[in-house]
């Protein structure tokens, strides 16, 4: 099962919290990027309504590349996709 990773925000700046993110679990799975603040965005909706936006700054060519390499995981082999260079913010769903 081809699962995305990300790292979770965490109160101690040492430890390092991820997560796996399955994506049939994904309603919606989102790329973008913003020019003029050279900024990647990955925009993600779970099936339960989870939340999660990543960004990341880079110059556009990376942001290709990034596109391209996402491309390829969902084509290939691969079970996951490393997202944890990226910065998370998360909004969980309030019952």
């Amino acid at each position: 099962m081809k699962a995305l990773r990300i790292r979770i925000p965490d109160t101690n700046p040492s430890k390092n919290v991820f997560r796996f993110i399955l994506i049939h679990k994904c309603a919606h799975i989102d790329l973008n990027y913003h020019a003029e603040e050279q900024l990647a965005l990955v925009q993600l909706l779970t099936i339960v309504g989870d939340s999660y936006t990543l960004n990341r700054f880079m110059p556009s060519y990376e942001f290709e590349l990034f596109q391209f390499r996402y491309l390829k995981f969902i084509h290939s082999d691969e079970l996951f996709f490393n997202l944890s260079d990226f910065d998370v913010s998360f909004d969980p769903v309030i019952l």
